[in-house]
């Protein structure tokens, strides 16, 4: 493309100076998935066009994104199993806590028989 096409391409679109106006407008633009928002070398002001295909640098952004929403997704997969399994954990600890209260009550009964029965032999003599 010369440098003439390109000029005249520049001065057939609308000159946004500032991101929010650019933004504003590429909402309204039909095919929106496609719109994108780029400096011009020529004007200095932002303008809104159309891209078949995302720039290199904007490729890998989305790929950086699309693995982070999968590491994302993966973490909260796994932190929903984690509450699950500590939400059982606990429900078992709960579930023990009494057996084990008894079991401490009855050493704790043996410990006063065994008292009394050392406190009655000596009692006797």
């Amino acid at each position: 493309m010369s440098l003439i096409s390109r000029l005249s391409t520049c001065l057939r679109k609308l000159r946004h100076i500032d991101y929010l106006s650019a933004l504003l407008h590429a909402e309204r633009v039909p095919r929106n998935e496609t719109v994108v928002i780029y400096p011009c070398e020529y004007c200095g002001g932002l303008h809104v066009g159309h891209s078949v295909m995302a720039p290199p640098k904007n490729r890998e952004l989305l790929r950086k994104l699309a693995r982070t929403e999968q590491r994302i997704a993966r973490a909260a997969k796994r932190l929903k199993s984690l509450a699950a399994f500590a939400q059982e954990d606990e429900a078992q600890r709960e579930r023990q806590r009494p057996k084990d209260l008894h079991g401490y009550l009855e050493s704790l009964k043996s410990q006063v028989r065994f008292q009394n029965s050392g406190q009655s032999q000596n009692e006797g003599r």
